[in-house]
């Protein structure tokens, strides 16, 4: 609530990641296969998973552009966002170079 009374209606992060939970629940029900699986989906999953797509998307963006970007301050938390969503799209190429995707 503003100081004036009235709600400025933002969304609570605890209330974000309920909906990102049951979003992440549905997901997994509707595809059960489990190498495709994203439950229990949250805000933190989207952050590194933004990341590597505009690394990903972006490659004239540097390093420090992406730092501004995502608020990051230093290149530790670079390294730590985008390396994982790296590691599992390499695993996902190899499964559909073996035929397995």
């Amino acid at each position: 609530m503003s100081t004036s009374g009235k709600s400025d209606k933002r969304l609570h992060p605890r209330s974000l990641n309920k909906i990102l939970e049951e979003i992440g629940r549905s997901h997994d029900a509707a595809f059960p296969d489990p190498e495709r699986s994203i439950s229990p989906l949250s805000s933190h999953d989207l952050r590194h998973t933004s990341a590597s797509d505009l690394r990903r998307s972006n490659p004239d963006m540097t390093d420090q552009d992406l730092m501004i970007y995502m608020g990051w301050s230093d290149k530790e938390q670079l390294l730590r966002y985008t390396k994982a969503q790296e590691e599992v799209m390499s695993g996902f190429v190899e499964r559909a170079n073996r035929g397995e995707a």
